[in-house]
């Protein structure tokens, strides 16, 4: 996703990292603390109620799609521990033990915070959210995603 200054946003999903690319080609990570740090928290079952904070410390679980509302903060979305448990060679018989509905969708707000918005550790939207990929904010704020885990369109 570009933002209106020419930023490019842009998925880390094996690394468990959210990139930007400057106009004039600088390249940093703004959010997540790499695959390392994701999967020891999925495996110490710490991932799935990590709190708000600082993006470059958080231990996303697998980023897929970004979006950008018209304030400039930038969403999310993680498909979740089953996912990032598959990846990180977990037995199928551990993956059973985890939620089927353990994805979220997260927001790095204009304070520099990354924060929940639905899914894991959000509260009552916990079971809206099951493996979202894709996702847009609509101009009147409306988060749309596809969560590909029911096969449907939602709306936040």
């Amino acid at each position: 996703v570009v933002a209106k200054d020419g930023t490019l946003y842009a998925s880390e999903f094996s690394t468990c990292r959210v990139i930007a690319i400057a106009p004039d080609g600088l390249f940093r990570t703004i959010a997540g603390a790499g695959l390392g740090a994701s999967i020891a928290a999925i495996l110490n079952e710490t991932a799935r109620t990590e709190p708000d904070g600082p993006p470059r410390e958080a231990r996303l679980l697998m980023p897929m799609g970004l979006a950008l509302d018209a304030q400039e903060r930038l969403y999310l979305t993680e498909v979740g521990t089953r996912a990032a448990q598959a990846l990180a060679g977990a037995t199928p018989e551990a993956m059973k033990a985890i939620p089927i509905y353990d994805g979220r969708i997260r927001m790095i707000d204009t304070d520099g915070k990354i924060k929940t918005v639905a899914g894991l550790g959000s509260g009552a939207t916990g079971d809206a959210v099951r493996n979202p990929v894709g996702i847009v904010v609509t101009k009147d704020g409306k988060i749309v995603f596809v969560d590909n885990g029911t096969n449907q369109v939602k709306e936040l």
